[in-house]
């Protein structure tokens, strides 16, 4: 990567956690999260823990689990963790 681009991602990091201490909440949007292996769904789970993100907004963007069992306890531990969750599927659930 280019130290142009390093730059700018520790510019915009920095703006992040500046605007966190202010007090705004923060967007995290992720996809393709493929729950269906154990490292994914274990770093998932995590994400609920605590009370890091409890102010925040999550965007999951699809393909989380073929597998119904899978995505509702991924969907229920986020909705615990984040303050709004917003879920579209994807060409898997």
């Amino acid at each position: 990567m280019s130290e142009t681009f390093l730059a700018a991602v520790a510019t915009r990091s920095a703006d992040v956690v500046e605007r966190r201490a202010a007090g705004g909440p923060r967007i995290w949007l992720v996809s393709d999260v493929h729950a269906d292996y154990r490292d994914n769904l274990n770093w998932m789970l995590s994400l609920a823990g605590g009370q890091r993100f409890k102010e925040d907004v999550l965007i999951l963007a699809g393909d989380v689990s073929n597998d119904m069992k899978i995505l509702r306890e991924v969907l229920e531990a986020l909705v615990a963790g984040f303050a709004t969750v917003f879920f579209t599927p994807g060409n898997q659930c």
